[in-house]
């Protein structure tokens, strides 16, 4: 960003916090293509490593069940292990 410095001196000299209001705003919008992608519409956000990783458990084991199930017809094999 081009205008980073600039806005840190703009808060500095005026005594105004504005340079917070805006970078917060940016980041703010810079999360909006994260939630509507594909790849992460509808999945929880998680707050520790814990949790992602108790979440791709689950994710994993389903998958393995849904090839496992498309095994038993013959069509693909579950290939993770």
């Amino acid at each position: 960003m081009m205008f980073s410095p600039i806005m840190v001196a703009v808060g500095k000299s005026d005594g105004v916090f504005w340079s917070f209001g805006v970078f917060g705003l940016i980041i703010g919008f810079s999360r909006l293509p994260v939630i509507f992608s594909p790849e992460t519409r509808g999945t929880p956000i998680c707050d520790t490593m814990e949790q992602q990783e108790a979440t791709l458990e689950i994710i994993i084991k389903q998958m393995k069940a849904k090839y496992e199930q498309s095994d038993q017809r013959g069509k693909s094999k579950w290939r993770g292990d």
